[in-house]
């Protein structure tokens, strides 16, 4: 995800279609899931809009638990 200009990522709706739509389906879970994680860990600091970026992470890092707990509900884990 390192090759996608951090406007694109940040500043349009990409992370939110990325976790809506690509978590849920089994076919597009496991990639739905790294694509997350890789944009999770890229570098902001220094972006100018540091503290947006951020917030978008956490707030689509909420809707990913959200949708991990519609995945698993009712289902026995252990």
């Amino acid at each position: 995800m390192s090759w996608i200009p951090m406007g694109y990522i940040f500043e349009t709706d990409f992370l939110d279609i990325l976790v809506s739509n690509f978590i849920t389906p089994n076919a597009t879970r496991q990639e739905a899931v790294r694509c997350f994680q890789e944009i999770a860990n890229l570098n902001v600091e220094g972006e100018e809009k540091e503290g947006m970026y951020r917030e978008k992470i956490v707030l689509a890092y909420c809707n990913f638990i959200m949708q991990v707990r519609d995945i698993t509900k009712g289902r026995n884990l252990y």
